[in-house]
Formats: C-alpha cells, sequence, structure tokens
C-alpha cells in the first residue's frame, strides 16, 4: 500500500482491475463454439491436435508388430476417435484412444496415455468389437458406411 492512499482508494483501484480481468475473459469466452464430441469449445488459434507428443494433444505416428502382423497409423485410416479439444486439451483424463482401418481391412485401436509409467500401444480388434468402438468414440473421421461397408440396421 502506498503512504499516500488510503485502504479504501486501494478497495477501489483493486476492484477495477478485477474489473478489467472479468471483461478479458467474458471477450476471450465469446465465439468459443461447442464441438460436435459435446465436450467444450474450439481451441485458441494455432492450437492443433497434432501439436506436441501423442497422448490427446496429437498422435504420433506410430507402429507396432502384434502376432505377425504389422500395424501403422501412418499407413491405416482413421476411422473415430475420443480425440476433441474441451477447452483446455484434446485428452481424456490424460488418455485417448483411435480406432483405424487398415488397408487390408483389419482394424486396430491406438491408445495413448500422457501417465508416467505408462505406454501408447496398439491393439488388434475384430470387426465387431471395431464396431463397439465406433459406437462408444465420439469423434468419427469416416462414415460407419465406409468403416464397415455397409449401412447400420434400423432400429
Amino acid at each position: 500500500m502506498n503512504s499516500g492512499t488510503t485502504l479504501y482508494e486501494e478497495a477501489l483501484a483493486l476492484r477495477a482491475d478485477v474489473r478489467e480481468i472479468v471483461i478479458l475473459l467474458e471477450n476471450w469466452n465469446t465465439g468459443r463454439q461447442p464441438t460436435r464430441g459435446g465436450g467444450g469449445a474450439t481451441p485458441p488459434a494455432g492450437i492443433r491436435p497434432d501439436d506436441g507428443p501423442a497422448g490427446g494433444a496429437g498422435v504420433d505416428d506410430m507402429e507396432q508388430i502384434v502376432n505377425g502382423l504389422k500395424y501403422d497409423t501412418e499407413k491405416a485410416a482413421r476411422v473415430a476417435s475420443n480425440e476433441y479439444w474441451d477447452g483446455h486439451n484434446w485428452d481424456r483424463d490424460g488418455r485417448n484412444t483411435y480406432l483405424y482401418k487398415t488397408p487390408n481391412g483389419r482394424f486396430f485401436l491406438l491408445h495413448t496415455s500422457r501417465w508416467e509409467g505408462e505406454r501408447d500401444h496398439i491393439e488388434p480388434v475384430g470387426l465387431e468389437e471395431a464396431k463397439q468402438y465406433y459406437e462408444e468414440l465420439t469423434e468419427h473421421a469416416m462414415a460407419y458406411a465406409e468403416a464397415f461397408g455397409e449401412e447400420p440396421e434400423d432400429a
């Protein structure tokens, strides 16, 4: 506190500073739209899901051999994921799941994590399990018919 000001004057100055901050935050939030995944707002300009390491801030290319077959995210097509901008980051509790389809028609999951002691890994899945993950993962990179070669059955 300055020696020439009263406590009341200091409180008024602080209140004015707080009002300025509130106005800045309100302006910053203006125009932020929810994503189709239902998860928050669009990221600020310049922030993309491919900025940063694997685990939500962007998927690094990964390949892994499982049961004698090589699965490669760079050669496969992304079908669906749970990656969306929630206003703070791209990952869900430090983890993301991505469903891919290989050029040979096989499906696999890429699990990414930001948690210490957890490693990103690939998990092959069958057709029915891939369909189940497609339903559970909120962000679809391709239509159901494109991914599975058939339209979903009517209820």
